[in-house]
């Protein structure tokens, strides 16, 4: 489904829900003012993936938009120890590219080389490559607290995680806009043209950073997303481009 069409149907959603009072919500998420349609309708579904995820009507969403699947654990017949994730009647592939924590498959023991695999998989898979080479290590918990106990984990609950993490990091945002684009204090200072000690303080007390600051950090972090998104494209149209170059020779 394409981003605008998704937007279209989540805001239509909400619109329904908000009329009928089917969540007796008091929600109302109105367009801010440099925000996109789309920017307006994430943070609906972010909302409703939130708080009414078990919801009848909130199910429906998911499926229409296919947000409900689950990622199952099976088991390796091969090695007693190893398990293998079926995503979409798939065995989900280990991510080896991203990093090669192990090769001999994932299981669901602690502080292992293969449960880091596991992580790194399931949140790549769930959100992005970038995303989840940064964060694998804080969803390892999260991730083995549900699969040992139900040995299935759904796509909601992943967001869940990621849209509370979030929430959590950005009240410290200095912190959350150097690990989201891998620099230092000092050189995000640079950045936004104040000195490294200003930073450090902001750092320490989050609640210090002045309002038009911290909107210039989301705006780094907008600007990075926009940059990664460009890059994904422009790789796509080298793929198509040789695809065609290929085809084109071969006749």
């Amino acid at each position: 489904m394409h981003n605008t069409d998704k937007s279209g149907v989540i805001l239509k959603f909400w619109n329904e829900i908000e009329n009928s009072r089917t969540f007796n919500t008091n929600d109302y998420i109105e367009q801010r003012g440099n925000e996109s349609f789309e920017e307006q309708c994430q943070r609906i579904l972010e909302t409703i993936i939130l708080n009414y995820s078990n919801t009848k009507p909130a199910k429906e969403l998911f499926k229409r938009l296919k947000l409900d699947a689950i990622f199952k654990v099976v088991k390796d017949i091969t090695n007693s120890q190893a398990i293998e994730i079926l995503y979409n009647n798939e065995y989900l592939p280990y991510r080896l590219d991203l990093h090669n924590f192990s090769v001999y498959g994932f299981t669901l023991g602690y502080a292992s080389s293969s449960v880091k695999q596991l992580s790194l998989a399931i949140l790549a898979t769930a959100s992005n490559d970038n995303y989840a080479k940064k964060h694998y290590e804080d969803f390892i918990p999260y991730l083995l607290k549900i699969l040992n106990k139900k040995k299935e984990i759904s796509y909601i609950q992943i967001q869940q995680w990621i849209i509370k993490k979030k929430r959590e990091d950005m009240k410290n945002i200095v912190k959350y806009v150097c690990k989201e684009l891998n620099i230092t204090q000092k050189i995000l200072a640079e950045e936004i043209g104040v000195s490294e000690g200003t930073v450090n303080r902001w750092s320490a007390k989050p609640e210090d950073v002045p309002l038009q600051t911290h909107k210039t950090l989301q705006l780094l972090l907008e600007n990075a997303q926009l940059k990664e998104n460009q890059e994904k494209l422009q790789k796509a149209i080298s793929l198509l481009e040789e695809v065609k170059n290929s085809q084109n020779s071969s006749i």
